[in-house]
């Protein structure tokens, strides 16, 4: 099973927020794939400083990365209102 990882995830655990961490932990022990797209990227990297960016450019390279396209974007904005 593949889990694209919300930004709100991504920020939880880079915060170490327990129940987020344990839950990521556990999709991995269960070799699940996790995956972030261009939108998550842009998000996370936009709310840290850049002297923080080899340690979570070593995460983010551990993780699936997944094209989104306009139709599936025009989608998620619109399931999102």
């Amino acid at each position: 099973m593949r889990y694209l990882l919300d930004t709100t995830t991504l920020i939880d655990y880079s915060k170490g927020i327990t129940s987020v961490v344990n839950e990521l932990q556990l999709l991995i022990d269960q070799e699940r794939e996790l995956g972030v797209c261009s939108i998550n990227i842009t998000e996370f990297y936009s709310g840290i400083p850049s002297d923080k960016y080899r340690i979570w450019d070593n995460f983010f390279t551990s993780l699936s990365y997944w094209e989104i396209s306009p139709a599936a974007a025009k989608r998620a904005g619109q399931d999102r209102y």
